[in-house]
């Protein structure tokens, strides 16, 4: 994500520095429709192709929510929003805080190119619905029915949404941060990134990083990481958030699996599943799924709901169906942003011996679950998808004279703590790392108590916290 792979980005390649020449001046701002309080939208104009700046150009939506405490101003902090596929319009926007910080910097965010309200990638939504399906390929036939089945929904896609559908990596989306910096008239800002705003917040930072003050990176993306690391280390995060779950649930009488043993209930579902044994369907409307019921408990451990993950369990094993969300009346299209992913990483299966290579090496990192649906749904969205990787796999590398303060849960199974920690060896000491005995992919920020104060403190006064603090939270019960 930084700078050694930014000057060998093909067609994206441009100078860093040149940036501010393709920069419009002035932001007329409006109040935003919706937004909680005295908070203002407006856009920044950006060429479409970094390396034709004075070329078509898109629109990046951004927010502002100015310090409600004038006196005390540091001055802007700019949230990267995570995904890919967070509007980080509406985050700010639509919570009148900050987890403190409000009280001291002007809070700033974007809709990055593809989201929102910046030239969404915007897709047919069943076609959306369909495309990775809800089971695992294994085999070269079912692999190459996926790749037809992207490459459709590429075709469709790219029609929806025009030019900017070969232009959505975060090598260009760093770009777009600097002009909406240059436009906000700050030679320096703050940054708070998290999930996969972590990625963007570190390409900024290898680009730009003489007009950062501080960086926060909340649930580090490891841009180094090829495929296969890249799925077997999210394989072993989800086992090891299972045992957690599986080691609460045994010493707490309200969860729904007390006095079983976790670990043999999911395995019996997944089986039921496999057999088709289960009654009810998904959120989609599909049928159950060894994959889709393990993208749901994923999902619930990461969120964290170890209650409702219990709960999940024992009524699908009982026989009786998960109530749902209904999605009702489904739009014609959709904003889908998870191809992102696919111009930031080298992803593809050169056939389906690989794919069955990456599966039997994350089965040994994760025994009981054997994989992580989270990673293998990006793996398997990028097979096909016809886009150039722009942004590939790199290092990570920092020019800000501040460290970076790197902040992970050790449980989080969406960000794993093994991307955090080869972050941390690689920006050396560029860079601070804080594993926090914290169950949460959730940002920090907005943890009560030691998480919040750790990065108040940094981005206050740029004290590093020490990176052995004792600092976590409550484990997750609801």
């Amino acid at each position: 994500m930084l700078a050694p792979s930014i000057a060998a980005c093909g067609d994206g390649a441009v100078r860093a520095e040149s940036a501010g020449a393709a920069v419009q001046s002035k932001i007329v701002w409006r109040q935003c429709s919706g937004g909680q309080g005295d908070v203002q939208c407006g856009t920044v104009s950006v060429p479409l192709d970094w390396s034709r700046p004075r070329g078509r150009r898109i629109q990046i939506a951004i927010v502002r929510r100015a310090v409600t405490q004038p006196s005390r101003r540091f001055g802007t902090l700019v949230f990267l929003p995570g995904g890919p596929g967070q509007s980080g319009v509406d985050t700010v926007a639509g919570q009148p805080g900050f987890g403190g910080l409000e009280k001291r910097f002007d809070i700033v965010s974007l809709d990055p190119r593809g989201v929102g309200k910046s030239s969404p990638l915007t897709c047919p939504t069943r076609q959306v619905m369909t495309a990775v399906g809800n089971r695992l390929p294994r085999t070269d036939r079912e692999l190459a029915t996926l790749r037809e089945r992207n490459r459709a929904l590429a075709d469709a896609c790219r029609k929806a949404t025009g030019p900017v559908f070969d232009h959505l990596d975060t090598a260009s989306a760093a770009r777009d941060v600097d002009a909406v910096r240059t436009a906000l008239g700050e030679r320096k800002i703050s940054l708070y990134g998290h999930s996969y705003g972590t990625l963007l917040g570190q390409q900024y930072a290898a680009m730009f990083g003489a007009h950062v003050r501080a960086a926060v990176l909340d649930g580090i993306m490891d841009h180094s990481a090829p495929r296969r690391r890249f799925a077997v280390t999210a394989a072993n995060a989800f086992d090891e958030s299972f045992d957690q779950f599986a080691r609460w649930c045994a010493r707490t009488s309200s969860c729904a699996l007390h006095g079983s043993r976790p670990a043999d209930v999911y395995r019996r579902v997944v089986a039921k599943a496999q057999n088709g044994e289960l009654t009810g369907t998904d959120e989609s409307g599909f049928t159950w799924t060894p994959f889709t019921v393990a993208g749901e408990v994923d999902a619930m451990l990461w969120t964290p709901s170890w209650s409702a993950a219990a709960s999940f369990l024992k009524t699908l094993d009982a026989g009786k169906p998960w109530p749902s969300d209904s999605e009702g009346e489904l739009p014609a299209t959709i904003n889908y942003a998870d191809p992102i992913v696919c111009q930031d990483f080298a992803m593809g299966y050169p056939n389906g011996s690989a794919l069955r290579g990456d599966l039997k090496t994350s089965a040994i990192a994760a025994p009981l679950v054997g994989y992580s649906p989270n990673a293998m749904k990006s793996i398997l969205t990028c097979q096909g998808w016809p886009t150039p990787v722009r942004n590939p796999q790199s290092k990570a590398t920092s020019t800000t004279a501040a460290p970076t303060l790197l902040v992970e849960s050790r449980y989080d199974n969406a960000t794993p703590a093994a991307w955090s920690r080869q972050v941390a060896r690689q920006l050396g000491p560029k860079a601070r790392l804080v594993i926090l005995r914290d169950w949460t992919h959730g940002m920090k920020v907005f943890t009560p108590g030691c998480e919040s104060k750790m990065i108040n403190d940094y981005l206050d006064g740029l004290r590093l916290p020490d990176a052995a603090v004792r600092c976590g939270s409550t484990p997750p019960t609801s």
